[in-house]
């Protein structure tokens, strides 16, 4: 015997359970949506709070957002991906110039060479293998920073041709910042750092070395050192060229305070985001650097030729900074001072 076929839906009915479908899928998109929303805010609520805190400029927030932005694109929330995606290059775009070819020459002068570098050791000391790595990108003046064995360092560097030649000074505070220059220095008294005189090209500067402190512990060392640098800035009849580990991102009160006296060389003939840490010495580090906390700094009587991050390291958690400087007026243009 047949049995009788289960009743069909009426077509009102049938429309009836396709429009809950449809909403409860609407439901459930707005809801995965609005949570994506809200973790992109959260998230990038701590990433601003991160670079607030540690000074190290907009650069670590838009590649975090954008990041983020592939994230829920790949996660199918379309417009929280175009929010993160929106923001990061909103943020980016200050910095497009450093990504440019650069048009402009400096001023006509002779050019000298300047490296700074933390040579922050994180193994057993290795004197000879940072002065190896200073001996490849030989440089006319050497402003190092954390040389824990001042002496034992200055030893190493005399023994490569490159530097056998060269006036070593270490700070004569204690001080763990140690200089060695082509031209004849002498030191100079300065809160801020280790400071030197010297006569390039027949033209007296000033080169400042140090380690500035850590802005986010707000211990008021930072107000201190920012006050130093001001009392060294203020004596404008010396021009000053600055390589420090500044500890302090790009856009940090105390870079833009520094841009009122001198000029950033990366600013002038860098090419991208200028990360000088950390390096491989650090898990963190392990994808390259993503960090720029090293400078070099100099005044508007002065102009930059050129400047590298150069990749290679030595045991250091820093890559060292080179840039070529023109003494602008002096001497042969594109000749050595």
């Amino acid at each position: 015997m047949r049995e009788p076929s289960a009743e069909r839906p009426s077509p009102r009915q049938q429309a009836t359970a396709r429009s809950r479908r449809r909403h409860g899928r609407r439901f459930a998109l707005d809801i995965r949506n609005i949570a994506c929303l809200v973790l992109l805010v959260v998230l990038g609520g701590v990433l601003i709070l991160a670079w607030n805190l540690a000074s190290h400029g907009q650069e670590v927030v838009a590649l975090g957002l954008i990041a983020l932005g592939i994230l829920f694109g790949a996660a199918g929330a379309g417009w929280a991906a175009a929010a993160g995606l929106s923001a990061g290059a909103v943020l980016l775009l200050p910095l497009l110039p450093q990504f440019l070819p650069r048009l402009d020459q400096p001023a006509a002068g002779c050019r000298f060479s300047v490296l700074s570098f933390n040579t922050k050791l994180t193994r057993a000391p290795s004197e000879p293998a940072v002065a190896a790595l200073l001996a490849r990108h030989a440089a006319d003046v050497l402003l190092l920073q954390e040389v824990m064995r001042p002496q034992a360092m200055m030893s190493a560097l005399r023994a490569e041709p490159a530097f056998a030649r060269h006036h070593m000074l270490a700070d004569p505070s204690g001080a763990t910042n140690l200089i060695a220059s082509r031209f004849p220095i002498e030191p100079l008294a300065s809160a801020a750092g280790q400071l030197v005189l010297a006569h390039v090209g027949a033209r007296p500067l000033r080169f400042l070395t140090g380690v500035g402190p850590k802005e986010f512990l707000g211990n008021g060392d930072a107000g201190r050192f920012a006050e130093a640098l001001d009392r060294t800035l203020g004596n404008t009849a010396l021009p000053l060229v600055l390589g420090m580990d500044l500890n302090a991102g790009a856009r940090s009160r105390l870079l833009l305070g520094l841009r009122r006296h001198l000029r950033d060389a990366h600013g002038e003939a860098g090419w991208g985001f200028g990360f000088t840490f950390p390096t491989g010495e650090r898990r963190m580090g392990m994808f390259g650097p993503w960090l720029r906390l090293d400078y070099l700094l100099h005044d508007a009587r002065l102009g930059t030729a050129g400047i590298e991050v150069i990749a290679e390291h030595a045991i250091s958690t820093h890559h060292p900074l080179r840039a070529e400087l023109v003494l602008t007026g002096v001497g042969d243009d594109g000749r050595p001072c």
